[in-house]
């Protein structure tokens, strides 16, 4: 429960925001010491004192709820959007959290076949949400915190604690709190490796930045973090703030669909079996109608698109909005081509909503589905940066 009471809990410095309040004990109203607060999928997080109060600050503008951690009251997200508007100090209640004995019983493997079977499970796991087949470079370290289900063709993965994810590659550790995992699992899949699938996978990440052991180790990580950057979604929109898509060496052409039945029977079924919020908007889809041809999108592109045209500067600072309803082909250092085999292609839908963002990239949804598909899209975890991740220019 979230309780906004008139102060100044929540203020705008610049292009930022600071958010101050307090956690309680739902029953004891006793503070809550050494609590997590943190803003979902960025590094920005702090620990509530003694008092049980906390400062937040550098809080990207689009900022709409902040989540809560602790070992005795689980993991929360709270809605704060109208204490964003009124500056508002935050007063939060949690209630404790109830371990059943399944939650914290580290189950073993009590037969070989139980055994075959969770190692194929963590093996997806490990291609389709860390993207990394070898949990190297993206490392999982605490795997048994994972439980496994199927029902039907379906593998269904939940967490009983939050996932510890080391990423080399990037140089962050993740502490990622995931609602599920949800993989199609067909039996031609199983057995080729090349049939339509989807996948789908919900949760939220507090990032935290490694120390590195040596300089060749930072400018690795710096390397790695832009080149995950160029090309993003985040990227595209900051580009498309200052209507410089040049800059990002982006071209935006109208897509045509072919087959859009296909594609809308597709995404009702992945509405439908990953059984999600409308307003939780943070899973990543990737559809694959020619499996094993890198980059294919069943897309063809028409003409440009003039995007910034259909952008508006809202009342919000430092703010852009846009609403169109075509799918659109973002071409990153596009090549002249007939065949859409180009791996920098992103698929870019808003649907019926609305968008806004913002300078750095940060961006919010309204009232609809974002969908930004690529082949970027499959490497997952091992190539996600914070939300509030900022290349540095040479």
């Amino acid at each position: 429960m979230a309780i906004i009471a008139p102060g100044a809990g929540l203020m705008a410095q610049g292009s930022f925001l600071t958010a101050r309040g307090v956690v309680v004990d739902a029953k004891t109203k006793e503070p809550i010491p050494f609590l997590t607060v943190f803003v979902p999928n960025t590094t920005i997080a702090t620990l509530t004192n003694e008092k049980g109060e906390f400062t937040l600050a550098k809080i990207p503008m689009s900022t709409t709820e902040l989540a809560f951690s602790h070992l005795s009251y689980g993991f929360k997200k709270e809605w704060l959007a109208s204490a964003l508007n009124k500056g508002s100090l935050i007063n939060i209640s949690l209630n404790p959290k109830v371990f059943g004995f399944k939650e914290v019983e580290i189950v073993g493997d009590r037969d070989r076949a139980a055994a075959a079977d969770r190692r194929y499970y963590l093996s997806i796991f490990y291609q389709y949400f860390l993207g990394d087949t070898k949990n190297y470079e993206c490392k999982l370290v605490n795997p048994e915190s994972l439980r496994f289900r199927r029902e039907g063709d379906r593998v269904i993965a939940s967490a009983a604690l939050p996932l510890v994810i080391q990423n080399l590659k990037l140089g962050y550790t993740l502490t990622y709190y995931l609602d599920y995992f949800i993989f199609n699992d067909t039996k031609q899949f199983r057995s080729a490796g090349k049939n339509q699938c989807f996948f789908t996978y919900q949760g939220v990440a507090l990032f935290e930045e490694m120390k590195p052991e040596s300089p060749v180790r930072t400018e690795m990580w710096n390397t790695n973090r832009h080149k995950a950057y160029a090309g993003s979604l985040g990227n595209f929109l900051s580009c498309l703030y200052g209507n410089d898509l040049h800059r990002g060496q982006y071209t935006v052409l109208k897509a045509g669909i072919p087959d859009s039945s296909k594609v809308a029977k597709w995404l009702a079924s992945l509405e439908a079996q990953a059984n999600r919020p409308k307003f939780l908007i943070d899973s990543v889809f990737y559809f694959n109608e020619a499996a094993g041809q890198p980059g294919y999108l069943p897309y063809a592109p028409q003409f440009p698109f003039p995007v910034f045209t259909h952008t508006l500067q809202t009342e919000k600072p430092f703010c852009r909005s846009m609403k169109f309803n075509d799918s659109l082909l973002v071409f990153k250092n596009k090549r002249d081509t007939a065949v859409l085999w180009d791996d920098e292609i992103s698929l870019f839908v808003i649907g019926n909503g609305e968008l806004e963002f913002y300078p750095n990239g940060d961006y919010q949804i309204f009232n609809g589905d974002l969908l930004w598909s690529s082949l970027e899209s499959m490497k997952k975890i091992i190539q996600s940066l914070p939300m509030n991740f900022q290349p540095v220019s040479n």
